[in-house]
């Protein structure tokens, strides 16, 4: 009969063996370290993941699943294009910050640098630019370079991401000065719509 897998304790496994690798350093640990630490036989632990890099993986994927959600979540019923843009931003950090720690088998996941995770990271940039065109075509947003305007928004995510990763500097506070800067001075002032930063300085419950 074939084995099948308890996916409760995958997930039990990858939670606690990445809080393992992140306390001791992925190349500073072994499967041996880990199935010991974990308290179960290296074979079982074998049989979940290939090596201490396939946790992070998993990790990594769980977490953007996670993120994907909420993201969605919190977009639903906004309507002008850059309110989009910095609610998607805003949400992102949100969504970290009470996780910080997690951010790094993020990092390493996108790092992988595999084909399935440039192309998602290619349609994020795609979906924002499609957003900031909208709003130019319906006279909402003053003409501008959209796909630049999108690489900034993701380099400005990242670097946001990495200051809470490694806990320097303010990365909510980052995110919303980019909104304040460069998002709003792109407002047709004759749109009848809501400032960006009430979209950008709201919070969630």
């Amino acid at each position: 009969m074939a084995r099948t897998t308890n996916h409760e304790r995958h997930k039990d496994l990858a939670r606690r063996g990445f809080a393992e690798i992140n306390r001791r350093g992925l190349h500073n640990i072994t499967m041996s370290d880990l199935a010991t630490a974990l308290g179960v036989k290296r074979p079982t632990l074998y049989w979940y993941f290939d090596s201490p890099a396939d946790i992070i993986r998993t990790v990594g994927d769980g977490l953007i699943e996670q993120r994907t959600a909420y993201v969605a979540d919190r977009l639903e019923g906004v309507v002008h294009p850059l309110e989009r843009v910095a609610t998607w931003m805003r949400a992102v950090v949100d969504f970290h910050c009470d996780q910080p720690e997690l951010v790094a088998a993020l990092t390493h996941r996108w790092s992988s640098a595999s084909v399935e995770m440039r192309k998602a990271h290619h349609a994020m940039r795609e979906t924002i630019t499609d957003w900031l065109q909208d709003g130019v075509d319906q006279g909402k947003i003053l003409p501008c370079m959209t796909h630049e305007i999108a690489d900034l928004c993701a380099a400005t995510l990242d670097g946001a991401l990495v200051q809470l990763m490694v806990g320097t500097g303010q990365p909510s506070t980052a995110v919303d000065r980019f909104c304040e800067k460069v998002l709003e001075p792109l407002r047709e002032k004759g749109a009848a719509d809501h400032g960006i930063l009430m979209a950008c300085y709201s919070r969630r419950g």
